[in-house]
């Protein structure tokens, strides 16, 4: 219940995106969402490159891969905060982040082992502070 309300209050303070925030971009033949109302261009389709290929990770393997991916023709992609990666969790703009799984991925809190990483649960939103050893993965990087 506690994070369930954690979560609801992020959302509220952060604000969730709405239709026309979301632009779909193909960039060297890389598909990206840039949410304009964030600022931030998302990885979009969920079994891409600029998501794992669709496969899970360990806190540990998906903050390098995304650390390490060049995408779209840029090279600072990261791991999402958890309130950015709240911003797009609930959207009901599917249509910009095809592939989605509705399942649990993986979010940056500067967390030095995967025991205190922060993870996000499509579509409902919620935290949990997981200690799971593989989770989705969807990087991110300032627009």
């Amino acid at each position: 219940m506690k994070k369930m309300i954690m979560a609801t209050f992020i959302m509220a303070s952060i604000g969730v995106a709405y239709a026309g925030n979301f632009e779909s971009e193909l960039i060297g033949g890389d598909a990206v969402t840039i949410d304009y109302s964030t600022k931030l261009m998302w990885a979009q389709d969920g079994i891409a490159a600029g998501c794992n290929n669709g496969y899970t990770a360990t806190w540990h393997d998906a903050d390098a891969y995304c650390k390490n991916l060049t995408f779209a023709g840029h090279t600072d992609w990261r791991l999402p905060a958890a309130n950015e990666l709240l911003s797009i969790a609930s959207t009901p703009e599917w249509q910009y982040f095809p592939n989605t799984r509705r399942n649990w991925y993986w979010a940056d809190i500067d967390a030095s082992d995967a025991s205190s990483a922060t993870s996000v649960r499509f579509v409902f939103g919620f935290l949990d502070d997981s200690t799971a050893n593989a989770l989705f993965v969807r990087c991110v990087r300032a627009d």
